[in-house]
């Protein structure tokens, strides 16, 4: 008897590991060829993601374990990469399917900064500190108490000692405003 359980045990694992099935494939940029790395991969039936990995450095990665041959979508993303869903006839124990991402093409407008430095005749008050004061008065407390004795600065200290949450108002200004 312990014979026969013993084979009828081993029959059902067999036919159990034998009826699962791989995906696997590689992922890479459609021009050059380069693979992609860290790219989200989505395994969908009937429009509910069964499973999701990431490809690895050169950009392979594999789904095991899929009990049930049919139909499946992958769904490919990754960052500054158009978007590909592919359908899939998974049918044999081991399908391949590899992947061709295009790049998106990003323009920004370009980003000019302009500054004035107040000038010794301006017509506000201005106080510049230079690196001597900023040595003699920083005493490992928080950046807005080395400016606490400039005109027209408030600085606050929810502990007191200068140190954690500190906050700084300029001219009445909170520091979003500075």
């Amino acid at each position: 008897m312990k014979h026969l359980l013993g084979t009828i045990l081993a029959f059902c694992v067999a036919i159990v590991a034998n009826a699962q099935y791989t995906l696997q494939g590689s992922v890479h940029e459609q021009q050059s060829k380069v693979p992609v790395e860290a790219a989200t991969v989505t395994l969908e039936k009937n429009g509910a993601a069964i499973a999701n990995t990431t490809t690895d450095d050169a950009g392979f990665y594999m789904f095991k374990g899929i009990h049930k041959p049919g139909s499946y979508r992958l769904v490919v993303e990754s960052i500054s990469m158009k978007k590909k869903i592919i359908d899939i006839e998974l049918y044999s124990k081991v399908t391949a399917a590899d992947v061709e991402l295009s790049s998106y093409a990003y323009f920004l407008e370009p980003l000019e900064l302009r500054s004035v430095r107040a000038g010794e005749r301006a017509p506000f008050a201005k106080t510049n500190i230079g690196k001597e004061e900023i040595a003699a008065n920083n005493l490992g407390q928080d950046l807005p108490f080395i400016l606490n004795q400039t005109p027209s600065v408030v600085v606050n200290s929810d502990a007191g000692n200068g140190i954690g949450y500190t906050g700084i108002r300029i001219r009445g200004s909170d520091a979003t405003r500075v």
